[in-house]
């Protein structure tokens, strides 16, 4: 004899429910950079210079000048090939460019493409959010994103990592990283490629210091899971719980039975899941005793 179990998620049998704590900022409007702002956009290992901070950062890669103005590159090895603007792959509504690096065809590459430096005030929004994706994945090498509250050359040895990916796919997925840590200093942003004839990787609609819904977004990977077992037998089934806002999001898991008693656990039950991030719910099902 066969037993057929399913839930429907969100309904009576299993419930879902999350802990929202938001702590909402000021945004800073007072400082911004000024149109007579001397930039120098540096190649190599020259540094670029400016005469002032900046708060806001909102790039797209839409204008002609690459780098944008104000921001840097510099290559610890082989300078070839090193980020370009492109316009094979876009994330911009309606837009046509992003910044682009290639696979390295003549040498490992280790090449870094730099924001103007930024300064962060004491109430406002902190997080960096830009779009990215990886072509040719199964040649990856690494991307990471770093911070110097120091020299924007690398060389200096002044950045830290703040993130690199656990996976790549050739998707476009948004990155979001809360660089709160640094409030009240003057930071680089780098976005750095390391490789040796392997993937490509694209960047996006780059902002930093905007407005954000920091609110987490529950989603559920499946609102049904079904389980057939043997009569006393078990099985088990899983799906995701996903954040796709910014704060973590905490979670607990909750059953209620509307049939008999004791058949089904989930493992965890409880949680927190952070930007873009998803955790996995085992529900492990008995029919011992049910007929």
């Amino acid at each position: 004899m066969l037993k057929n179990f399913t839930l429907r998620m969100g309904l009576v049998i299993l419930s879902l429910f999350f802990i929202l704590t938001n702590a909402a900022g000021v945004f800073a409007q007072g400082l911004h950079k000024n149109g007579n702002d001397e930039v120098v956009v540096s190649y190599g290992t020259d540094v670029a210079r400016y005469s002032s901070t900046i708060t806001v950062i909102s790039e797209d890669f839409e204008n002609d000048e690459f780098p944008p103005a104000g921001w840097s590159m510099f290559s610890l090895l082989s300078e070839t090939p090193t980020w370009e603007h492109s316009d094979w792959q876009n994330h911009t509504p309606e837009g046509e460019w992003s910044a682009l690096h290639d696979y390295g065809w003549s040498g490992a590459s280790d090449n870094w493409l730099v924001t103007p430096q930024i300064g962060l005030p004491e109430d406002g929004f902190y997080y960096l959010s830009f779009w990215n994706m990886v072509i040719d994945a199964e040649f990856y090498g690494k991307n990471s994103v770093l911070v110097s509250n120091g020299s924007a050359d690398p060389a200096d040895g002044d950045y830290v990592e703040v993130w690199t990916p656990d996976a790549v796919n050739d998707d476009w997925s948004q990155v979001v990283l809360n660089l709160e840590d640094y409030v009240g200093q003057d930071i680089y942003i780098a976005f750095r490629y390391e490789g040796d004839f392997s993937h490509i990787w694209v960047i996006d609609d780059v902002s930093f210091g905007e407005e954000l819904d920091e609110a987490p977004i529950m989603l559920i990977s499946t609102t049904q899971v079904s389980c057939t077992v043997g009569e006393g037998g078990s099985g088990s089934k899983s799906f995701k719980v996903i954040n796709d806002g910014i704060q973590n999001l905490n979670y607990e898991i909750e059953i209620d039975y509307v049939e008999g008693n004791g058949w089904l656990t989930a493992n965890p039950t409880s949680g927190s899941i952070p930007a873009k991030s998803s955790n996995t719910i085992t529900l492990n099902f008995n029919a011992t005793g049910l007929s």
